[in-house]
């Protein structure tokens, strides 16, 4: 499951399905980027009300778009340094078998991280990742609008 955005304008050429003006994003990866546009410019992120719906919002015409590309090209460090920041927080221990790495309910062993007592924090499921934020960018250049879906 995912978003599916479609743009308003002519046939994009850069966009995320080549040759289609058309991109699309599980919600693990469209979640940062809705959060690194909220960040890069409160003002334009507030004229779309649904960032985490399939409902048809976004924006109505390509002034926006190419603002808000732009807006996200200023943030590509920080972006780059929260995806490290990611990656570097140590894993924790597991809530269902309390890092043991064994479950009462289950043998052997726990399905949720597979006996080894630890998962990644919850603040590292949704990965900040500049090279799939620049897709969007390049979708967002020649969109001309677009719709949710």
């Amino acid at each position: 499951m995912g978003v599916d955005i479609y743009g308003k304008g002519a046939e994009n050429k850069a966009s995320h399905n080549e040759g289609e003006n058309y991109f699309r994003s599980n919600w693990w990866f469209w979640r940062p980027i809705v959060f690194q546009m909220e960040v890069a410019s409160p003002e334009l992120f507030a004229k779309v009300k649904h960032w985490g719906s399939n409902d048809g919002d976004g924006f109505d015409n390509a002034d926006d778009c190419i603002a808000m590309a732009d807006a996200l090209e200023k943030m590509e460090h920080l972006i780059i340094h929260a995806r490290k920041e990611q990656e570097a927080m140590p894993d924790i221990d597991c809530k269902y078998c309390a890092g043991t790495g064994s479950r009462s309910d289950l043998e052997p062993g726990c399905n949720v991280c597979n006996g080894t007592g630890n998962v990644r924090p919850r603040e590292a499921d949704y990965p900040h990742d500049w090279d799939f934020t620049k897709e969007w960018i390049a979708f967002l250049r020649g969109c001309g609008g677009f719709e949710i879906c």
